[in-house]
């Protein structure tokens, strides 16, 4: 019964690493393209981020902050491999049917700034999002999950904002110019934090219960 009871908590925690890395990456693969979403130009990688958010808080809730830091090295490891398998499929020939090299530079052209700004962005408001989410439930206890999942948000998402666009254009452009763009993206992300929160719940009862009967 404890092999059974171990083997279903593995299956979970592997079926929400797996989700995130899959958040991660098409958040990543997608951001050539841009909509507009109440006025503001946001990329369409941000389809994928109401998954990350998910993930990320399911994985703080259930497994713990430990946990969760390792999951978010394996997204970095796993966003350097798109960056460098993408750039070595612009540098080798192609045929002559298939995608264009053009089309293929229009996707997957990255400026190194640009990426050492994703990076760093992710990396430290992720690691942001896992302190957050922990300080909340050691005020909170184990109750109100949707504080600490809305809550940590809030705060790791300005960090993510703020210092991707600082990295990333700081020096070129002016810095009201930079408010105003990171602003933005973060009233964008704001608004589709709270969306996900039902479904929060549902999936952490499911987890939860899937435990329990082992």
């Amino acid at each position: 019964m404890a092999l059974e009871s171990s083997s279903k908590t593995d299956r979970t925690h592997l079926l929400l690493v797996t989700l995130y890395l899959a958040g991660i990456l098409s958040a990543n693969a997608l951001a050539a393209k841009l909509l507009f979403v109440g006025g503001i130009a946001v990329t369409t990688g941000a389809l994928a981020i109401p998954l990350v958010y998910l993930t990320t808080d399911l994985l703080n809730e259930l497994h713990g902050p430990a946990a969760t830091r390792q999951v978010v090295w394996l997204g970095f490891i796993a966003n350097l491999i798109l960056v460098a398998m993408s750039q070595a499929a612009l540098a080798v020939p192609g045929a002559p049917f298939g995608a264009s090299q053009s089309a293929m530079l229009e996707v997957f052209a990255v400026t190194p700034r640009i990426v050492i700004a994703s990076l760093t962005a992710y990396l430290i408001s992720s690691f942001t999002d896992v302190w957050a989410f922990h300080r909340i439930r050691e005020a909170t206890g184990d109750a109100h999950f949707w504080l600490r999942k809305n809550g940590s948000t809030v705060v790791s998402q300005a960090v993510d904002s703020g210092l991707f666009v600082i990295v990333a254009f700081g020096g070129a452009m002016p810095w009201g110019s930079l408010f105003k763009m990171a602003l933005g993206q973060y009233v964008v992300k704001m608004l589709a934090a709270p969306l996900g929160t039902p479904l929060s719940y549902l999936v952490l009862r499911l987890a939860r219960r899937t435990e329990k009967s082992a």
